[in-house]
């Protein structure tokens, strides 16, 4: 079954950051999801489930909002992520890590010798940074297995 779209995970207090990275990425030619798609009425759980399912890429927005939560709907998205990402074949791209600001990749496990923070990531800030960041994001959402 072919990938329909990058999923965006992120928390809600970098709603205004990761709508405007939507709209670049929309721009240049990336199919997008955002849990702004979910219809009113749906299951949201079931909604997110799905639309990760559909990604070929999993764009994860890390900030100092998302360091400093014990809870965020975000984690459970990144636990499901890379558990995607354990089903490909050594050294594809599908958890794309996003800097949005001065902040720590968390500490989720991959496998027995990999975390999260070993995955290369991008900066976004500041934002002299911004335009080189987003173009090599979109590079590496080009190399993605089930990319169109």
């Amino acid at each position: 079954m072919p990938k329909k779209h990058v999923f965006l995970s992120y928390v809600r207090e970098n709603a205004p950051d990761v709508e405007i990275l939507r709209n670049d990425l929309i721009g240049l030619g990336e199919a997008v999801w955002w849990d702004q798609d979910i219809p009113v009425g749906a299951k949201w759980k079931l909604e997110i489930r799905k639309a990760l399912k559909d990604a070929y890429a999993f764009v994860l927005c890390l900030s100092k909002a998302m360091e400093g939560r014990d809870w965020a709907g975000a984690f459970p998205e990144i636990l499901d992520a890379i558990a995607i990402y354990r089903e490909l074949a050594p050294g594809r791209i599908f958890i794309t890590p996003v800097r949005l600001d001065d902040c720590e990749i968390p500490s989720f496990e991959i496998d027995a010798n990999a975390m999260l923070g070993d995955l290369h990531f991008v900066d976004f800030f500041p934002p002299s940074k911004r335009p080189d960041g987003l173009r090599r994001l979109v590079a590496s959402l080009q190399r993605c297995p089930g990319h169109p």
